[in-house]
């Protein structure tokens, strides 16, 4: 029988290299856009980038708490949209956010999240405060 050495290879490759972010950014594949939902109307993306102008984030929720609840649908489909849109511009142009981390962490935000003074508008006004 042969040695041990010879029934058994221990195959070792070096470490693949670390791409340079900065190199990186500039040369990688971007990602591909998500489709956007539906537009809810010029009117409505007003308002909600209105809201989004206003100076702190205690305003904006006083602002949101005043809302009508009818209205609400309408601005949370404007909001949605407005952040697909950013969304969708950085995903097509990651180098308006060179901080790989914080990129990651706005297109998450952008995707998934909601403006923390929405959510306290929404309680709020459920709790009839």
């Amino acid at each position: 029988m042969k040695s041990i050495e010879d029934l058994t290879t221990l195959a070792t490759y070096p470490d693949p290299p670390v791409p340079d972010p900065a190199v990186e950014l500039r040369q990688a594949k971007r990602g591909e856009p998500d489709p956007l939902p539906p537009q809810p109307g010029q009117a409505l993306l007003r308002e909600a980038e209105q809201i989004r102008a206003l100076p702190s984030d205690a305003a904006r929720k006083e602002f949101l708490q005043k809302l009508p609840p009818q209205d609400w649908p309408g601005y949370r489909a404007a909001r949605r949209y407005a952040d697909a849109v950013r969304r969708n511009r950085l995903i097509e142009n990651p180098e308006l956010v060179p901080d790989k981390l914080a990129r990651v962490r706005s297109l998450v935000r952008l995707g998934y999240g909601t403006p923390h003074y929405e959510t306290e508008a929404l309680v709020a006004g459920i709790l009839g405060q």
